[in-house]
């Protein structure tokens, strides 16, 4: 038997992910920045698009006797606007 799916998913930003803000840290000031304290922040993203998936599977399988069968399976997936944070070294 031969078979085959095409499969989709859709996650919609969380309002976390578009609203956030993390403080990581504060640095204090210098004589380069007036003497005025450094805040560093993480942001989310409100312009933050549906990240989509796309699947494809095909696949063989045949029973050979009552005590062994064979299956194969190909997969392909597609993934489209994912957002991700890398952190730089």
């Amino acid at each position: 038997m031969f078979w085959s799916a095409v499969s989709g998913a859709v996650r919609t930003p969380a309002r976390s992910d578009r609203d956030i803000r993390v403080n990581y840290y504060a640095l204090p000031g210098s004589i380069a920045t007036g003497y005025l304290p450094i805040l560093v922040s993480f942001f989310g993203n409100p312009n933050g698009k549906d990240e989509q998936l796309t699947a494809f599977e095909a696949g063989y399988r045949n029973t050979l006797s009552s005590s062994l069968s064979v299956d194969t399976t190909v997969f392909y997936n597609r993934y489209r606007d994912l957002e991700s944070s890398e952190r730089e070294p």
